[in-house]
């Protein structure tokens, strides 16, 4: 089905991603200050967190072939992405016209986050040590596709006490912006028959 293929391929892309991001963290350690420094100590560590496996990969391979290999995953992921970015599917997708679709495609991922979150919350304040704790949490369990930075403590705050007790407003919201929509435009698109006034 078109649907599983689709999944198959976006995989994939963020697969490849990945391996970027690996080589380029691997490339990072080479250039890093050598020795038992805690700094190295911590960026191997967290290397090892995101990437298992991949610290032996880097004893084990040269510098050379980790730039090799860099450089094809750059090369295959640039060749993927110009084909995309030329088909005209893409093109109709990005169309005024399906702006509800490219918000809805990722309206439950972010609600889905955002329940995350609260649940992680639950009766926190949102202090500096609270902060430290919500960046390994996200490290461990954060949908990639919103980073860290996203997180602010505003934004924390905002999902503990959401508007009207519901943190949907927030997704409507943040989903809304993130696509050019009114949060109530998006919901008069994706529920008709509605009333939006009692929602």
């Amino acid at each position: 089905m078109s649907n599983q293929r689709a999944r198959s391929l976006g995989y994939l892309l963020v697969g490849l991603a990945d391996l970027a991001d690996k080589y380029a963290a691997l490339a990072d350690l080479h250039a890093g200050q050598p020795g038992r420094t805690t700094e190295r100590r911590d960026a191997m560590r967290k290397v090892a967190a995101r990437f298992p496996a991949a610290l032996r990969e880097f004893d084990q391979t040269s510098r050379e072939e980790l730039a090799r290999r860099a450089r094809e995953i750059d090369q295959t992921l640039s060749s993927l992405l110009a084909e995309l970015e030329r088909s005209e599917g893409l093109a109709r997708l990005e169309s005024s016209e399906l702006a509800w679709l490219r918000a809805a495609a990722e309206l439950h991922a972010y609600l889905r986050e955002l329940l995350k979150i609260k649940r992680w919350l639950s009766g926190r304040a949102i202090t500096p040590d609270a902060l430290v704790a919500f960046a390994s949490w996200h490290a461990d369990s954060g949908d990639p596709r919103w980073p860290l930075e996203h997180w602010s403590a505003d934004r924390l705050a905002r999902i503990a006490a959401p508007p009207r007790g519901r943190v949907t407003d927030l997704a409507y919201e943040e989903i809304a912006a993130r696509h050019g929509l009114d949060p109530l435009a998006l919901r008069r698109a994706l529920y008709p028959a509605l009333d939006h006034e009692a929602d």
